[in-house]
């Protein structure tokens, strides 16, 4: 046998056995629980469009930081965005206090604010209990990036109604009713009910499927998969394979830089529909308890009517921070607000309407497309306050 075949069998059988000890290194670390390799074979950003969705451990090396929930997304259930701790979960019979939820997207959980103290929910507990005799008042954060009516609605009543002790819900939404369904989206035909599905759920079907039939090489065909079984018949296979997904970039989808694929005009009575549907349930569950309400409908950036250069940047469609938004994107954005507020005026139960709070403000009230600045947000506590005092049970 020539000298080159010796060496390449030799190089073959070394390689095969340095792949051996790594996956065995591997499964020794994931027997101990101990946290290798941090990037996440499933991985969409809380930066991505339409906001994050669900991370998967291929190796299963890390314990994660957020957990999946089919329904919602990921949650903390431990602390929130700010590292504090949910204790109303465990504590809830024993609870006396008058306890605030705020539930609603990245606005409440804290984009935007650089510390907890600027953050909105922040705001609002500190001046409801500046009220006389109101210090016994909690007012938690339940905010999650990219969350929208339907997401809420889940939300209230998978995890807060059942293991928390609210007394008041307040609900500070409107721009992912719309941001959900931007992006690119996939035509599902096989789904029923995918029309009604936010542009994240429908990606997060499609990776799932992919999984299920895809191979070594991300490709279907019986010759293929028949080199993938050979490729993955080996330890170094099995190794090249543990490496590719943990680290592909095919799982970072809808990026930042994408190019929003904005929805059809025709489509947002669709939009407005679904989300008056979830905020009547979230109404429907509580009727008939002492549990009460607010609906908000929040600010937005094209309602300025002074709105300073960064602000007239993100407008016009100059990148800033969370990519461009064009001219499509505020068309079809302002045609769904407009018929949505006309909606929500319509409905029983308890509506503040704040889309126009910034309409005459000189202030940097954004710092994106949508999140506020700590100046905004006080100004948005401020609303809220006032409309919450004369329902307020302060004791002291």
């Amino acid at each position: 046998m020539p000298n080159f075949f010796k060496d390449l069998v030799v190089a073959v059988v070394l390689l095969e056995i340095i792949s051996l000890f790594i996956l065995i290194f591997l499964k020794v670390l994931l027997f101990l629980n101990i946290s290798l390799i941090p990037e996440e074979n499933i991985k969409l950003s809380r930066y991505d469009l339409p906001h994050p969705s669900v991370s998967e451990l291929f190796l299963k090396l890390n314990k994660p930081t957020t957990y999946a929930d089919p329904n919602t997304g990921w949650y903390d259930p431990y602390k929130n965005r700010f590292g504090i701790e949910r204790s109303y979960y465990i504590n809830k019979n024993e609870d006396s206090r008058f306890n605030i939820f705020v539930l609603g997207g990245s606005t409440v959980e804290g984009d935007g604010s650089p510390t907890l103290e600027d953050s909105l929910v922040f705001k609002i507990q500190e001046k409801i209990r500046n009220i006389n005799k109101c210090e016994n008042v909690n007012v938690y954060n339940e905010g999650v990036s990219g969350f929208y009516s339907k997401q809420e609605f889940l939300h209230l009543t998978l995890r807060i109604l059942k293991y928390g002790n609210p007394d008041y819900l307040i609900f500070v939404d409107g721009v992912n009713e719309h941001l959900a369904f931007t992006g690119k989206r996939l035509q599902r035909e096989a789904f029923l009910f995918s029309n009604d599905w936010s542009t994240k759920e429908l990606s997060i079907a499609n990776i799932l499927e992919n999984q299920r039939n895809e191979d070594f090489f991300g490709h279907e065909g019986l010759k293929v998969k028949k080199l993938n079984n050979i490729i993955m018949s080996t330890f170094t296979g099995k190794l090249a394979t543990t490496i590719l997904v943990t680290f592909s970039e095919k799982y970072k989808m809808l990026s930042v830089g994408a190019k929003l694929n904005i929805l059809d005009v025709s489509s947002i009575d669709n939009l407005v529909e679904n989300a008056i549907y979830y905020k009547n349930l979230s109404e429907k569950v509580i009727h008939n308890t002492p549990i009460k309400s607010l609906h908000v409908l929040q600010p937005v950036l094209f309602n300025k009517n002074i709105p300073t250069e960064q602000e007239r940047n993100i407008l016009n469609g100059v990148k800033i921070n969370h990519g461009v938004f064009d001219e499509r994107y505020w068309n079809s954005f302002i045609n769904f607000y407009d018929q949505y507020k006309i909606k929500l005026k319509s409905q029983k139960f308890s509506f503040l309407d704040l889309s126009e709070l910034f309409y005459s403000s000189q202030d940097q009230d954004f710092v994106d497309h949508v999140h506020y600045t700590p100046k905004a947000n006080e100004k948005i506590a401020n609303e809220i306050v006032d409309f919450l005092k004369p329902s307020l049970y302060c004791s002291g």
